[in-house]
């Protein structure tokens, strides 16, 4: 019963950075084999635990990723659904990183005329780029519920729901593409970035963000690590994602560590660790949910040009 619903809703996957299938096993899943999983994919609550594939590395060049997964068009019809329900005012805090990760970029822009936003969730780095005067923004954001906040912001022409598509864009050149925490869901992330490379224009600029298997905080962690989980496909270390890069014609300009601000509650409830939910119900009673910290929560930025 087992073998019959991996083969038949899951696929294996090479690897991104080299194309090698030689890998080997570094964390077990811990998927159940059950309608009940299909159902709540990414809705962990509803699903009673946190769901991860298999984790694997690369035998050949090391980069980590999770295979087998579920075949592509299960996992975008569940990005339908809300990634992420943000705790009462996270928003603000939300809002404070994207402003702090503008300020990565801000210095190795061009020009500030238009900019894509690939996963661009609520609009927040969108704002971001509009209060510095860009002349023009775009987006793709696949939920159905944040997609209906960020259209009302910048209008349903705008901002694109749906994964992003080249075809819909093909005809234009942007002097920023962004992608904060998309990389590591993509099923066919070279396809995607040479997508991006011919949407931007030729002094144009690819930023992303993204989580670091490498990090300190990975390493401590391990499989509890947040990121691992049925969202994410490819984890990347700064190593794997430049060589990614370099693969598909950019050249990388500088590489960050990032630092997210977010609520003692916010904090909590992404690290999804066991007793999370009674220590949140434990600071909304002594008031102390919106206290606000500022840290590396295991994640870089990236900054990169095409090569001509």
């Amino acid at each position: 019963m087992e073998n019959e619903f991996f083969s038949r809703y899951f696929v294996d996957i090479e690897c991104a950075v080299c194309g090698s299938s030689k890998k080997s096993r570094r964390y077990d899943t811990n998927i159940l084999p059950e309608q009940k999983f299909l159902k709540n994919v990414y809705n962990y609550k509803a699903l009673g635990y946190v769901a991860r594939y298999q984790i694997v590395a690369c035998d050949e060049c090391g980069h980590v990723f999770s295979s087998p997964v579920l075949k592509k068009e299960i996992i975008e019809s569940n990005y339908e659904e809300p990634s992420y329900v943000l705790p009462e005012n996270e928003d603000r805090m939300l809002a404070k990183t994207m402003e702090n990760y503008y300020k990565l970029v801000e210095d190795k822009l061009p020009r500030k005329g238009s900019a894509l936003d690939i996963g661009c969730h609520i609009g927040l780095f969108l704002s971001e780029l509009k209060k510095d005067h860009f002349d023009s923004v775009v987006g793709f954001e696949p939920s159905k519920p944040e997609y209906e906040i960020s259209s009302k912001m910048f209008g349903n022409n705008n901002i694109h729901n749906s994964v992003y598509r080249y075809e819909v864009v093909s005809g234009q050149k942007f002097d920023l593409i962004s992608t904060i925490h998309v990389l590591d869901h993509l099923f066919h992330p070279n396809q995607f970035l040479k997508d991006v490379r011919n949407n931007l224009a030729d002094d144009g600029i690819f930023f992303c963000v993204t989580h670091d298997i490498e990090s300190t905080l990975s390493k401590f962690m391990k499989k509890r690590f947040p990121p691992i989980q049925t969202n994410h496909i490819n984890f990347f270390s700064i190593k794997s994602l430049i060589k990614l890069l370099e693969n598909n014609g950019f050249e990388v300009l500088a590489v960050k560590k990032t630092y997210n601000s977010l609520s003692l509650v916010g904090m909590l409830e992404r690290s999804m660790l066991p007793y999370s939910d009674f220590f949140i119900k434990l600071l909304k009673a002594i008031r102390m949910d919106n206290i606000k910290i500022t840290l590396p929560l295991g994640n870089f930025s990236l900054i990169a040009r095409p090569i001509q």
